[in-house]
């Protein structure tokens, strides 16, 4: 028996009884042989109640509780809770998540002590495995802030933040920064960086127009007649550069650019290449690339969104991937590679003549800009198809790669496009930001002296 309705206009409930099994409904996934090159992936494994992980943390967003009322008590809990998202039954036990994270003791001292902290993606795989009493649905329209001037709207753990777009854009290059130098072995202090980045961004005011304000002038991305504008959020949003790569952003004598996003890629239009160890072939190389790309691809897919929340595209996707093995997926892409080959000779992008390696397919360099790269046409689609592939060069495949195909929880529909560039305000939140770093130093040897 199904059960739906509406409340206020804007949350809707759902509860299924007698037995249900999400397997009944959804396509069972393929035995556990993933690893093996002649079965097709099993990316969900079964789990079981006695098999999940209590998460550490203070807050939960999913949580399972033991309680013995039965379904009509979970409807009693799920009816009192308007923040309850979905409450399954099994047993003794109820499965409950929160449109948010709660506090924990909060959790605990309402459900009782035996809350367990599970996690959204211990839930997706339960919710798999699992012969459901019952279970009840709700679905929460959350509404986004109207816009603010100089402010951005970002989603997150069920609900919109609203935040300060200089504050938050900067604070986040400054966070990229230290994580992009620990990946790298450099050094980073943040005050440092800061003061770095202020003197860069110093220099733009200098520049006409805020282009991205390469020594010369123009960006150094490169490309020939860059006319790139520099904004704080959009496509070509500001991002530092180092001048020497082989320097952290806080090493002395390190200076920093700001220039285009899209253009301070992994591999620049103007990298220098570099030569391999050995020879490597392109068209294995790059067909073991692309197979490994559509199962990331597909696993964080098939994980990340349970099948009800699943576009009927999605679906479609999930079922052919999980009906293809791996050598299925490198024979095909092998195939598709092999026929772009002969007919692609020159980047779409940049029209530059595009490296496939030598006369035998051989790639003697690497950071090599030119190198034949696959480039999906339509994103949403994850497979290397024939019609859905074209070949451009590395640096320029890298450019959409890293900064036009950003995936986020929910969008925003009232943050506009660009935010321009305010420099002055960028340098005085900067400012900020190393008074705030020399604070901390002068605390920290004052504690010293004390002890």
């Amino acid at each position: 028996m199904v059960v739906c309705g509406t409340r206020c206009g804007r949350k809707s409930f759902t509860y299924l009884l007698c037995g249900y099994n999400s397997d009944d409904m959804k396509r069972k996934r393929s035995s556990p042989g993933a690893a093996r090159k002649d079965v097709p992936a099993e990316v969900k494994p079964a789990v079981t109640f006695a098999a999940l992980k209590h998460l550490i943390g203070c807050n939960a967003q999913v949580v399972v509780i033991e309680h013995a009322g039965g379904v009509a008590a979970a409807q009693e809990i799920f009816d009192a809770d308007d923040n309850i998202l979905w409450l399954g039954v099994s047993g003794n036990r109820f499965v409950i998540k929160f449109n948010r994270h709660r506090n924990l003791v909060a959790i605990k001292r309402r459900y009782g002590s035996t809350a367990k902290n599970i996690g959204r993606p211990q839930l997706l795989l339960l919710r798999e495995s699992t012969t459901w009493d019952a279970h009840f649905r709700r679905d929460i329209d959350v509404v986004e802030p109207p816009y603010r001037d100089g402010f951005f709207n970002f989603f997150i753990a069920g609900y919109w933040r609203q935040v300060d777009a200089v504050e938050y854009t900067v604070g986040m290059t400054l966070n990229n920064m230290a994580s992009n130098s620990k990946s790298r072995g450099h050094k980073f202090d943040k005050k440092t960086a800061a003061i770095n980045i202020g003197a860069a961004y110093a220099r733009c005011l200098t520049t006409a127009n805020t282009k991205c304000s390469c020594p010369s002038g123009a960006c150094g991305c490169g490309r020939a007649h860059c006319d790139a504008i520099v904004v704080l959020r959009g496509v070509h949003a500001a991002s530092p550069d180092r001048d020497d790569d082989s320097l952290g952003y806080c090493d002395e004598g390190q200076v920093l650019t700001i220039i285009s996003k899209c253009h301070n890629t992994a591999v620049k239009h103007d990298a220098v290449p570099v030569p391999r160890k050995e020879p490597k072939r392109w068209l294995g190389e790059t067909v073991k690339s692309n197979v490994n790309r559509t199962y990331r691809r597909m696993t964080t897919l098939i994980k990340n969104i349970d099948d009800v929340d699943r576009t009927e595209a999605e679906r479609s996707q999930v079922v052919r991937f999980q009906a293809t093995t791996r050598e299925q997926w490198k024979a095909h892409y092998t195939a598709v590679l092999d026929e772009l080959a002969h007919h692609h000779t020159h980047c779409p992008k940049c029209n530059r003549l595009l490296d496939k390696g030598d006369s035998k397919g051989m790639m003697h360099f690497t950071n090599e800009p030119t190198q034949a790269s696959p480039d999906r046409i339509d994103n949403s689609n994850p497979f290397y198809d024939l019609l859905n592939v074209r070949l451009v060069c590395q640096s320029c495949n890298y450019s959409e790669n890293d900064y036009m195909r950003t995936t986020v929880e929910r969008p925003s529909v009232n943050n506009p496009a660009e935010y321009p560039l305010d420099i002055p305000k960028v340098i005085k939140y900067l400012t900020s930001v190393i008074a705030a770093e020399a604070r901390k130093e002068n605390n920290a040897r004052n504690c010293t002296q004390q002890q």
